[in-house]
């Protein structure tokens, strides 16, 4: 700058330091000014209280050297004309402290206020930047903008590779130079992560993984005012990171922040950068990680309020298909005009979550774009889909496909069932295709019928991906007739002697005459289904004869035991309904 120059400055000593960052100017006599200092402060000084002696020479810049002054500049116009004394000149060498000696007379007002205006055209210029990363990522958030949007964003600003990982340390999306190497970039990426391990709460110390916090010094004076302000801008960043949670690990280049608080962080963003970031890059990280985070946030709470919508409408089609019913289906964006619809039901199995199964069946939809209402109705999903009248997705609905005359309907439904069976064990149950609106709630009512006729796996054919009402024939009338008391009390008669007696002697009669049922060309198959030599089957018929009164050999008995045993299964399969016990002998 202009004054500096004009003073005739040399550098006498400390050259390696002259990189350092200047946060303020002092100017000072004062021997003892090193405890009035922060660390980054030039120093001012003419030297004429110094002492001529060596030893109290070198304690000062000793001094001076601890607090992480930034240099010493010595006007020689007055005590030192001569030169500097040498020990002051070995001293800062031996620091690193540069050292500058000014040949001309020079105000050092003038000196602080060209220093003191350049730091804060810096730091205004800083703040600036970060006022349009808190616009350009508040933007992308009410916009609710996609996460490869918010990455590209970062990258866009920072010019350096943005990643987002899951907890698990696995990349869910990156952006980076397109010209650059993305498996350089990823290479060994989640052994790499886990070394680098998880930001740590804020605190002063270094993290036990190593990683700082990136942070930077302390300001004072216009410095603090300024980074006071920019502290303000990045509250909404504590969605992601409280401060100190945002760590730079200088053995990979990493500067990290943590995606989500407390229990709900599921990831990090990480920018790869090899020189130490400053305010600017780490507020970056922090907004793109708030961004990513509330981007979740916004898609889990949205599709919840979808879901709910959902239940609420098809809970309301199962009454009665009303007008204002019919209104929410196609404000929910289930298209109702030259339309078929199918509805799908799925029960998990092998203890498959339920709302993984949800997000599943949301997920297929979407992949395959079809309109549709999702929800869980008790332990099962429910599905109502609405597909074009005669342009099916996967095929022209043409008679004599597959599943006539549901046609590519069916496909298209076999085709979302595989995609959900891939990834969860579910049983699955469809409705056959309506036209008409108003029969919604007897469609949704077909495929909840077909479910429960096939239970969870009791009834239902493992090679078959979707069931329906064509192929479980009396289950699907039993299971139509529901919880009718009329059902339940012939279920009584028929089996009620035979359960006392198994409950009065410890005996299987109802597993025998099942068995029976199952095998009906052959009684030594029917016993060796349940490991029974065939005198023991025989006893045990005999025995169950004299139990009804009646022969199993007669094919009415048999249709009546039959019928009582396939309501009890499905009966015991629904949710929610009470198996009624044996009763007491």
């Amino acid at each position: 700058m202009p004054v500096v120059r004009g003073a005739r400055p040399l550098v006498v000593a400390g050259e390696v330091g002259l990189d350092r960052d200047v946060r303020w100017v002092h100017s000072s006599e004062l021997p003892d000014i090193a405890t009035l200092l922060r660390g980054g402060e030039l120093v001012l000084t003419t030297g004429s209280l110094w002492s001529s002696d060596e030893a109290a020479q070198v304690a000062f810049v000793a001094s001076l050297a601890d607090v992480e002054a930034a240099g010493l500049v010595v006007e020689l116009h007055r005590r030192w004309s001569a030169g500097l004394p040498a020990g002051v000149v070995r001293a800062c060498a031996a620091h690193g402290l540069p050292l500058v000696a000014l040949g001309r007379e020079v105000r050092f007002a003038a000196i602080a206020q060209a220093v003191g205006e350049r730091i804060v055209d810096g730091q205004l210029t800083e703040l600036r930047a970060v006022e349009r990363i808190h616009t350009t990522f508040t933007r992308l958030s009410l916009a609710e903008a996609e996460v490869p949007e918010i990455l590209q964003a970062a990258h866009r600003i920072a010019g350096l590779p943005v990643v987002l990982e899951s907890d698990e340390h696995h990349v869910v999306a990156f952006a980076a130079d397109p010209t650059g190497d993305d498996a350089e970039l990823l290479a060994d990426w989640p052994e790499i992560s886990r070394l680098v391990g998880a930001p740590g709460p804020a605190d002063a110390a270094e993290s036990s993984d190593g990683a700082e916090p990136a942070r930077p010094a302390e300001h004072t004076g216009l410095s603090a005012t300024v980074e006071a302000t920019t502290t303000a801008l990045t509250s909404t960043a504590e969605l992601t990171a409280t401060a100190g949670s945002t760590r730079w690990d200088a053995s990979v280049g990493w500067l990290v922040a943590p995606v989500g608080a407390g229990k709900r962080r599921w990831g990090r963003l990480v920018i790869v950068t090899a020189q130490p970031p400053g305010d600017r890059l780490v507020v970056l990280a922090e907004r793109a990680a708030a961004a990513v985070a509330l981007r979740r946030l916004n898609d889990r709470d949205r599709d919840g309020l979808v879901r709910r919508s959902h239940h609420e409408i098809m809970l309301a089609l199962a009454v009665r298909p009303t007008a204002d019913a019919l209104r929410r289906c196609e404000l929910a964006g289930l298209p109702l005009r030259r339309r078929r619809f199918v509805a799908v039901a799925l029960r998990p199995t092998a203890g498959a979550d339920i709302g993984d199964v949800v997000a599943a069946v949301v997920h297929a939809t979407r992949t395959r774009r079809l309109p549709a209402l999702v929800s869980q109705i008790g332990p099962d999903v429910h599905a109502l889909l609405s597909l074009p009248a005669t342009n099916v997705p996967g095929g022209a609905n043409v008679p004599g496909g597959p599943h006539a005359p549901g046609g590519a309907v069916d496909a298209t439904v076999d085709g979302l069932a595989a995609d959900v069976r891939r990834r969860h064990a579910v049983v699955v149950a469809a409705s056959r295709p309506v036209n008409e609106p108003a029969r919604l709630g007897a469609t949704l009512a077909e495929a909840r019928q077909v479910l429960e006729s096939v239970g969870d796996t009791s009834g239902a054919d493992p090679a078959r991906v979707v069931h329906r009402l064509d192929d479980v024939h009396v289950r699907g009338l039993i299971a139509l007739l529901g919880t009718d008391p009329r059902l339940a009390a012939f279920v009584d008669r028929e089996l009620a002697g035979l359960r006392a007696h198994d409950a009065r002697w410890s005996t299987d009669l109802v597993g025998a005459v099942r068995a029976l049922l199952a095998h009906p060309t052959s009684k030594a198959s029917a016993a060796a289904s349940i490991h029974l030599s065939r005198p023991a089957f025989y006893a045990r018929l005999e025995k169950a004869e004299q139990v009804i009164g009646a022969s199993l050999d007669d094919p009415e008995i048999r249709t009546s035991l039959h019928l009582a045993l396939l309501a009890h299964d499905v009966a015991a399969a629904r949710p929610n309904t009470a198996v009624r016990p044996p009763r007491p002998g």
